[in-house]
C-alpha cells in the first residue's frame, strides 16, 4: 500500500467553504412548499426506482 506523506495530505485538505453547499433559497417563487402545486399521479425520479417502488406498493396492498 502506498504511504501519502503528511505534506500531500496537508495541501489536499478543504476549508470549511471548500464544503459547503450554498444554496440560495431565492430562486425559488414561493416561500413553503404548501405553495407548490400537487404532484398527484406523477411519480418523479429514476425510471427504475420509481416501476420498482410502484410494484412493491401493489403488492403490500394486495
Amino acid at each position: 500500500m502506498n504511504r501519502v506523506s503528511q505534506e500531500k495530505i496537508e495541501k489536499l485538505k478543504l476549508t470549511e467553504d471548500q464544503l459547503a453547499n450554498r444554496f440560495d433559497f431565492n430562486q425559488f417563487p414561493f416561500q413553503t412548499t404548501a405553495e407548490v402545486d400537487s404532484l398527484i399521479g406523477e411519480m418523479v425520479g429514476q425510471e427504475r426506482a420509481v416501476r420498482k417502488n410502484s410494484s412493491s406498493e401493489r403488492s403490500k396492498s394486495e
